[in-house]
């Protein structure tokens, strides 16, 4: 190993168990992994309680060895994906060491990648079924990588293997694919490629290696028919999702940030000019890995794009050393990556139950002209956009918030821990308030994992799924201990939600309403007399 490689290895290191004692929360954080941990406090029982998704197969059935207690669950739910992470990172240094010479440079750019992408922290601070997943997958091009180097039949076996393992933990990690094929061009950049070898190689690794994967699926409980059910839904769901301009930027901006792109286009620029110009290898290498995209569709969040992180990462490199040539470039790149560090971009405006900052508000200035509408680009209502030495704007994405940009003060100044143990705090609070007022209700926007793990961690059990009761219009789970029994209600599918949470609440009292979504918050404190604004997530009708 070389001795620079261990500068490396113990910054990592460092740097991860900083996040481990100072960021880590052991609270929920975007509703998937409530609904996962809920799965397995029921007993993993099917007729009660469903898994969150087919394609976590392989996390759901690690979890089955883990104490079915909610602490326990969580603990082990968080840890191995944050250990999982620092293995990652650790691996990406070793992969583009094995191609590129390892020198200070080299060293630097391997030490600033989670400063250029802060998505590459974010994805480790809470249970990630993804980073598993990635974890094997990279193993596996590593293994390929050193096989199409000297061609011994134990790295091709490795690979295979590794691969395979992959596949339960996340069943769409099968676009990783197209990347073996992607580096064997690359690996043969500057010479004819033989099209005959190569199709056998992929074939052996691809069947093999598929064939094992569903296996693996099912000893997880799945079968191909499963397996392929999912796919076409994944690919239906991606087509047909409605997604606002916000909610993109949102799950984009701690990935592809300023200095990141700076870094890609420079390094196609690199690719480019320095080495002897794109041969048809190279842009064979660039286009292979992004075809799943092209049928797929594409989400600019990097959990969806692991696949992509080897090649945007070989092109960041290569942007690195054409800036470290320049003054003016070098000065851009850093002052970059300290600004998005360091300075946060704060919105300001009453549409919303959080901001201006990177906190959820703990009280609200109503909007009487406020409109209810399902997509945030057309309700928003921005009063100021300023900067500040603290975390940016609070921005919602599928896998819990993001600050807009002042990176340093969310990760390492306890702005995400602090967040997510008050919110934690706030749902303990409502649990212990029912459990003590047997008349008082709680109606959810939906039937959020949250509130029903804590109840089940006081001791409340469900012995039955939601039922909906056609006589009072109520949709509700009854969670029962050896004395009392606490119906948690929820808005029904298939009605006009705001409408009917609009009725209920006028119609009843002492009654909690919790939505993880603003407009809802917003709109029932306007259209409901007598509701308190408790926090960003919750109203109280008196």
């Amino acid at each position: 190993m070389n001795k620079k490689m261990l500068y490396f290895y113990g910054f990592s290191i460092v740097l991860f168990l900083f996040l481990y004692i100072n960021t880590i929360s052991y609270n929920y954080i975007e509703g998937d992994d409530a609904c996962s941990i809920l799965y397995h406090l029921c007993g993993r029982n099917l007729d009660i309680q469903q898994p969150y998704a087919e394609y976590n197969s392989g996390f759901d059935y690690l979890l089955s060895f883990v104490e079915n207690k909610e602490s326990e669950l969580l603990f082990f739910s968080i840890n191995i994906s944050f250990l999982s992470g620092l293995i990652i990172y650790q691996l990406i240094g070793y992969f583009l060491s094995l191609i590129f010479e390892v020198n200070n440079k080299f060293v630097i750019f391997l030490c600033l990648i989670p400063f250029i992408i802060p998505e590459f922290i974010f994805i480790n601070l809470f249970m990630n079924t993804t980073n598993l997943g990635f974890l094997f997958a990279l193993l596996s091009l590593i293994f390929y990588w050193k096989y199409i180097t000297n061609y011994k039949s134990k790295h091709l076996l490795f690979s295979i293997l590794f691969i395979a393992i992959a596949i339960p933990f996340r069943w769409s990690i099968i676009i990783f694919y197209p990347i073996f094929i992607s580096f064997y061009f690359f690996k043969n950049r500057d010479n004819t490629i033989n099209y005959r070898k190569l199709f056998q190689i992929t074939t052996i690794h691809f069947l093999i290696s598929f064939a094992i994967g569903l296996l693996l699926i099912n000893i997880t409980g799945y079968n191909i028919n499963d397996f392929i059910n999912t796919m076409l839904w994944g690919n239906n769901y991606m087509e047909n999702a409605q997604r606002s301009k916000l909610h993109l930027i949102s799950s984009a901006m701690s990935f592809f940030t300023f200095p990141f792109v700076i870094l890609v286009i420079f390094g196609l620029l690199y690719l480019k000019k320095q080495i002897i110009g794109l041969t048809v290898n190279k842009i064979i290498f660039l286009f292979i890995g992004i075809i799943p995209f092209l049928i797929l569709g594409f989400f600019p969040s990097l959990k969806y794009l692991v696949s992509l992180i080897p090649i945007f990462l070989l092109l960041a490199f290569w942007g690195f050393n054409l800036i470290l040539l320049y003054k003016w470039s070098r000065y851009i790149f850093f002052s970059s990556i300290l600004s998005i560090w360091f300075i946060g971009i704060k919105i300001s405006t009453d549409s919303l139950t959080f901001g201006d900052g990177f906190y959820q508000k703990e009280s609200l200035k109503i909007d009487k002209n406020y409109k209810f509408k399902y997509n945030v680009d057309e309700r928003i209502r921005i009063d100021k956009i300023y900067l500040d030495f603290d975390g940016g704007f609070y921005m919602p994405t599928p896998e819990g918030p993001r600050p807009l940009f002042g990176y340093f003060h969310v990760i390492f100044g306890n702005l995400w821990k602090n967040n997510f143990d008050r919110i934690s705090k706030n749902e303990s609070k409502i649990v212990d308030d029912i459990i003590k007022n047997k008349d008082k209700k709680i109606i959810q926007l939906k039937p959020h994992e949250f509130i029903q793990c804590k109840l089940i961690n006081k001791g409340f059990l469900p012995n039955k799924p939601f039922i909906y009761n056609s006589k009072n219009k109520e949709y509700y789970r009854e969670f029962i201990n050896k004395k009392d029994t606490i119906r948690l209600l929820s808005v029904p599918y298939g009605v006009e939600k705001e409408k009917f949470i609009e009725e209920f609440i006028n119609k009843n009292t002492k009654t909690y309403f919790v939505s993880y979504s603003s407009n809802f918050i917003i709109y029932t404190l306007l259209k409901c007399p007598n509701t308190t604004f408790i926090n960003a997530n919750t109203i109280y009708k008196n």
